[in-house]
Parts: structure tokens; C-alpha cells; sequence
């Protein structure tokens, strides 16, 4: 018994396809920077995408939205005068 880590059921595994080995019992080291790289680029991507998706709002926007608050404030304040001219009178 040897007391080092040891890789022998991998070594096992020899039939049938091994995905992302490309034919080798084991994972190189190009082949883990390879791995490496292709995830960050990945994490980078979907981080720009965040931040695309975040970016502040336009005046047009924002106008639009403040008018909308106006008309809809307007809007409350005529029913809700309406509707208690007809409770008063």
C-alpha cells in the first residue's frame, strides 16, 4: 500500500469516449489552461452583460416617466373629486 494519492480508477477507464479528454487518460496542462481561460472569458462575458443590461437612463426616460407620474396624479385627484361632489351634493 502506498501512502501517495493514487490515480488507478482512471487509469481503469480506458474503453469508451472520455468527453473534453480528446484521447488522453489525463488532463494536461495545456489542456487545463485552456479550461481556464475559456471560463473566464465566459464569467467576463456574462459579467459585461450585466452591466450592459444596468446602464443608467436616458433624459427621454426619465421625463417620460416623471410625466406619466403627473398624468396619473391628475388623473386620481379629478376621480377622486368627482366622486365626493356626488356624496356631498
Amino acid at each position: 500500500m502506498t501512502t501517495t494519492a493514487s490515480n488507478t480508477f482512471h487509469d481503469k477507464r480506458t474503453e469508451g469516449p472520455q468527453p473534453f479528454r480528446h484521447g488522453f487518460k489525463r488532463i494536461d496542462r495545456d489542456e487545463i489552461d485552456t479550461i481556464a481561460a475559456r471560463r473566464v472569458r465566459i464569467e467576463l462575458e456574462a459579467r459585461q452583460g450585466k452591466t450592459a443590461a444596468a446602464r443608467p437612463l436616458g433624459p427621454a426616460m426619465v421625463g417620460t416617466g416623471i410625466l406619466a407620474g403627473v398624468a396619473f396624479f391628475f388623473s386620481v385627484m379629478t376621480w377622486l373629486n368627482e366622486t365626493t361632489q356626488d356624496k356631498v351634493g
